[in-house]
């Protein structure tokens, strides 16, 4: 499988301490010294004792004796009729672990109840390494759920799970599950022009984590689902992904929606982030006139620095529909990449509920077609649009249009989504430097605290990933956490300013780029380099993070540090020959970082 070149141009926060937070996940995944190691083999037999000369043959069996601490492996081989299905919980440090024995995936197929990974009321469970295929799409697959699981601290990573009925492949409910370096796809089904009319199609979401809290969905290729890709709600963040929904026939639904949706969860509010994603191919059903590229509703939510393209509708909707939807204020859409999409953005309002305040800025909209009407149709108003640029301008401009760019051809290097140089800047592209400030300081800063204009450009990571590096004046700095409500950041690193200093994400040149990408000349920008600080402006702003230091190709992927598999187990087993203990280790290591 190829995947698009864009997923290595994905926004990049170089975090110093970012390797601590693997080695962390890894400690707490690492077996106990009197933990269990049991296998699973297509050779084996449920009464032997689970060792590796005398494996169980299903992983059902495993499953139910697997207990805090334990690991599970399976040989390589296809299994039917079986499951994943734990019967205990594993503990904060001690987590179960279904993973592969060997370098080569365990198969699974037609699995008891038709689903592959059942999880009820358990926590602290990890799954790694496997593939599940249904062999067959939608009412022909064997698979209705990839997983369904309910339950706090569930991994699930390094896996490749095809060709699923759905409604949803995979089903989150519980707080801080991750989802992460997988595949996922073809999910449901889709409608085509040989659909005969009252058939089944647009059904089936990908990935489903609408009733979780602090999910984390990161470095993932999720593709093809019949209506949605994604849907998420509260404090989720999903992050270097790709999302495709190409079916073929030009045919496809809508990618991503970020949503309080209270018919998912009823007490759903927003505060999510979508940043660094590369999103692709939302094309026509027949059965509607148009189609959206991703949802973003509720409250607080954060979509940034993404790649949005080929697509028939509208980018952006937010929308008040209740009693589904009853809020959709003060979401933030900053340096974004738009390209060859229906509309750009649109905000409607299908009964009461509280429609304001929503930010867009500094977003590049290219080769916007106006087929699913208006380039921007807000007709509500009160919301921020600023210093977007557009190559067209819609039929019937309005005040949507002041304090942007319109008519100017932004200077892709290029558009083809495999290339590494998708959708970057050109040296001569009039969208460097034409960014606008995400926000200014409130009061002389003189130490480790500052207050801005709007904080909800960025965030401190929410206890899931590291906190943002921000720009402030010609200082970058950590972000340590926010107080949203006061308008208050609290810094790793002490800083001085003036009143009004303008505050950004790290960039290079005069002022931020217009886009999802900063251009640095030579294409590599290791660490920010701040440019003489313009002269201040009112108003917010957004602003452009550097990217980091490119080797082959031009730029790498930034999923944080993570540890090949064939190192972990040889991490946990020399952990275990020496007798360190969890804590000792993570002691050691942190002692090492300081050292540096």
């Amino acid at each position: 499988m190829k995947l698009p070149a864009l997923l290595y141009n994905a926004r990049c926060s170089p975090l110093p301490h970012m390797w601590i937070f693997s080695i962390l996940l890894l400690l707490a995944l690492a077996p106990l010294a009197d933990a269990a190691d049991y296998v699973v083999s297509l050779s084996g037999d449920d009464r032997n004792p689970g060792t590796a000369a005398k494996p169980f043959r299903t992983w059902a069996k495993a499953s139910a004796i697997a207990k805090a601490g334990d690991k599970v492996c399976g040989m390589p081989g296809v299994y039917e009729r079986d499951h994943i299905k734990p019967v205990n919980s594993g503990q904060d440090g001690q987590y179960i672990r279904f993973t592969r024995c060997t370098d080569e995936s365990p198969v699974f197929t037609n699995p008891i109840g038709k689903q592959v990974i059942t999880i009820e009321k358990k926590n602290y469970i990890a799954v790694y390494g496997i593939e599940a295929d249904g062999r067959g799409e939608y009412k022909q697959s064997n698979i209705d759920h990839f997983c369904g699981i309910e339950g706090d601290y569930i991994v699930i990573e390094n896996v490749k799970f095809l060709r699923a009925k759905g409604y949803a492949g995979c089903q989150f409910e519980g707080d801080y599950p991750v989802l992460r370096n997988s595949e996922i796809g073809i999910v449901g089904t889709y409608c085509d022009p040989t659909t005969p009319k009252g058939e089944d199609c647009m059904r089936g979401n990908a990935i489903d984590i609408s009733k979780t809290n602090y999910a984390l969905i990161e470095g993932n290729y999720i593709h093809k689902a019949g209506h949605s890709l994604l849907s998420a709600s509260d404090n989720t963040i999903v992050r270097h992904n790709i999302f495709n929904n190409d079916w073929g026939h030009g045919r496809g639904y809508r990618c991503c929606g970020i949503s309080a949706n209270h018919r998912q969860n009823k007490g759903a509010v927003g505060s999510a982030i979508f940043e660094a994603n590369v999103v692709l191919y939302t094309l026509k059903p027949p059965t509607s006139k148009g189609n959206v590229m991703m949802k973003v509703e509720g409250t607080y939510q954060l979509v940034r620095r993404n790649v949005l393209a080929y697509g028939w509708g509208v980018a952006f909707q937010c929308a008040v529909r209740p009693p589904v939807i009853l809020e959709n204020r003060e979401n933030h859409i900053a340096h974004n990449t738009i390209y060859k999409l229906g509309a750009a953005y649109s905000c409607n309002k299908y009964g009461e509920g509280v429609l304001t305040g929503n930010v867009i800025i500094n977003n590049l909209f290219a080769e916007i077609t106006g087929r699913a009407g208006e380039e921007v149709h807000n007709k509500w108003g009160g919301h921020l649009f600023k210093s977007n640029l557009f190559t067209t301008k819609a039929s019937s401009p309005n005040d949507k249009y002041v304090d942007n760019y319109v008519g100017f051809d932004p200077s892709f290097v290029s558009t083809n989504p495999e290339s590494p140089d998708a959708f970057r800047l050109s040296p001569a592209s009039p969208a460097i430097d034409k960014g606008a400030f995400l926000a200014y300081t409130v009061g002389a800063c003189d130490g480790k605290k500052i207050k801005v204009t709007d904080a909800r450009f960025w965030t401190d990571g929410k206890g899931v990933v590291e906190p943002d590096r921000i720009q402030i004046g010609k200082e970058v700095v950590q972000i340590d956490s926010i107080n949203y409500r006061e308008g208050a950041i609290a810094l790793r690193e002490p800083v001085e300013c003036e009143d009004h200093t303008p505050v950004s994400d790290p960039y290079y040149g005069k002022a931020p780029d217009l886009g999802a990408y900063e251009y640095v000349p030579g294409g590599s920008e290791p660490e920010p380099t701040p440019g003489p600080e313009p002269e201040p402006t009112p108003g917010p702003g957004p602003t452009p993070e550097p990217e980091p230091e490119p080797e082959e190709p031009k730029v790498r992927m930034c999923t944080g540090p993570t540890i090949p598999a064939s190192l972990r187990e040889e991490f946990w087993e020399r952990a275990r020959q020496k007798g360190i203990s969890s804590g000792r280790l993570l002691r050691l290591l942190i002692e090492r970082e300081v050292g540096q």
